[in-house]
C-alpha cells in the first residue's frame, strides 16, 4: 500500500486506466481478520492510497461508479460503530479530503447532461472486513458526504435536488 501511494504521488501511475486499477485493487483488498489494531492500520493505509488517488490529475479519467463506490466505502467505515474511534476519525478525515479533492477537480471533469446509470447503487464491492450499517453521522462527515453527493449528481446532470434524493 505504501508503494502504491508513492507511485501515485510521484506520477508513475498517471493514466486513468492505471489509477483505476490501483483504486479497484485497494477497494477489493481482503484479508483475514487477525489483530483488530493491525487490521485497522491496514485500512488506514488504504485511506491514504485512496486520498492520493483523488489528488491525482488522473482522477478525472476514473469511471464515475468507481469514484462513487470509493466515497461510499469510506463513508461506511466512518459510520461503522464496531471500529475504533481512531479509525472512524481517519475515515472522516479521508472522506473530507477526498470530497474536497473531488470538488477541486469538478471544473475539469467531463460533464454529461444525462444521468448516468453508473451512479445507481451496485452490489457490494467493499472490503470484506466491514459489516455495513448506517448510523447518524457527525456534522463534518454529513456535510462532506452531502457535498460529494451533490457534486456527483451535478456531474451526472441531476443537480442538487437529485443528490438529496439519492442520499
Amino acid at each position: 500500500l505504501a508503494s502504491c501511494d508513492q507511485f501515485i504521488k510521484q506520477g508513475v501511475v498517471s493514466s486513468g486506466a492505471d489509477l483505476a486499477g490501483v483504486v479497484e485493487g485497494v477497494m477489493a483488498c481482503q484479508f483475514e481478520q487477525s489483530d483488530v489494531t493491525g487490521d485497522e492500520i491496514v485500512i488506514s493505509k488504504m485511506f491514504l492510497v485512496l486520498c492520493s488517488a483523488f489528488a491525482s490529475p488522473a482522477l478525472r479519467k476514473l469511471p464515475a461508479h468507481l469514484v462513487v463506490d470509493t466515497l461510499r466505502t469510506v463513508l461506511r467505515v466512518n459510520t461503522e460503530p464496531r471500529f475504533s474511534e481512531m479509525l472512524r476519525h481517519h475515515a472522516e478525515n479521508a472522506l473530507m479530503s477526498m470530497a474536497a479533492l473531488f470538488l477541486a477537480h469538478l471544473p475539469t471533469l467531463p460533464l454529461s447532461p444525462h444521468p448516468s446509470p453508473l451512479l445507481q447503487p451496485r452490489g457490494p464491492t467493499f472490503p470484506s472486513v466491514v459489516t455495513w450499517s448506517f448510523v447518524p453521522l457527525g456534522a463534518a462527515a454529513a456535510k462532506a458526504a452531502a457535498d460529494a453527493s451533490a457534486a456527483v449528481a451535478a456531474a451526472a446532470g441531476g443537480g442538487p435536488a437529485a443528490a438529496r434524493s439519492r442520499v
